[in-house]
């Protein structure tokens, strides 16, 4: 028993040994320190273009937002009253999306007491991780958000967004680069739950809503690729063929 105990303590912390050390060579490769920027009218007049460019004015009109995020993750959401629908594996939660208070089943059978709220937190942090993913661009000047202008190393300019308060991880900043037609090409993040900072996802493949807006569907990156799958936007329930009163309960 002694030796069995000997053997796998000295397995678990060889993994653990390889796992540091592949990280600090993932660290080495990849990391980049977060770029000082300048704030002023430049940094808002690019905000101003990128959010043209995506027609904003467009998804102010969007009412309901449904889409499939990589891990199995599946969205409804009402934008106008905030109200948002997220099943994964046999779990489904109902939710506002601010306060985190809603229902949740699990395979159809309704979650009460503690495992409830635990999932309902779970549910409301995926909601704001992958909308982020697909609608990232319409933040740019949420509350508590900075933006500045900064020099890359194509002699283009980025612009800088860091997010100073808010979401599940207050202090994040993004770096989009943009294209000519005044679209994100790309972006470089810095957050708290990587601890490399500077990755880089493309923002490409980008498409039309029936009503104009654009979105970017594929974000390939260096570590791993992030594909938004079945986006569809209507102005009632029904058009997404699901029952009037989804929300009528939170």
């Amino acid at each position: 028993m002694k030796r069995f105990f000997k053997i796998s303590l000295r397995f678990f912390v060889g993994l653990f040994i390889l796992g540091v050390l592949g990280l600090g060579t993932l660290y080495i490769l990849y990391h980049e320190s977060l770029p000082e920027g300048k704030e002023g009218p430049e940094a808002e007049a690019m905000a101003d273009r990128m959010l043209e460019a995506v027609n904003a004015d467009a998804w102010s009109e969007v009412r309901y937002l449904s889409w499939g995020f990589p891990r199995g993750h599946d969205f409804v959401w009402d934008r106008q009253r905030n109200k948002v629908q997220v099943e994964w594996d046999d779990h489904r939660a109902q939710l506002d999306a601010e306060t985190g208070k809603g229902l949740v089943f699990e395979k159809g059978e309704p979650v009460l007491g503690t495992d409830a709220d635990e999932t309902l937190k779970t549910a409301q942090n995926y909601f704001w991780n992958d909308s982020f993913w697909l609608l990232a661009f319409l933040k740019v000047r949420d509350p508590g958000t900075v933006r500045s202008v900064v020099d890359l190393e194509n002699g283009e300019k980025g612009l800088l967004v860091t997010y100073q308060s808010g979401g599940s991880t207050p202090g994040d900043s993004y770096l989009w680069q943009l294209g000519p037609d005044g679209r994100p090409t790309s972006w470089k993040m810095w957050v708290n739950i990587i601890p490399i900072g500077g990755l880089e996802f493309t923002w490409e493949n980008w498409k039309q809503t029936p009503n104009g807006a654009w979105y970017a569907p594929m974000h390939d990156g260096s570590l791993l690729d992030v594909e938004i799958t079945n986006v569809r936007t209507a102005n009632s329930l029904e058009e997404l063929k699901l029952p009037a009163n989804l929300f009528q309960n939170i």
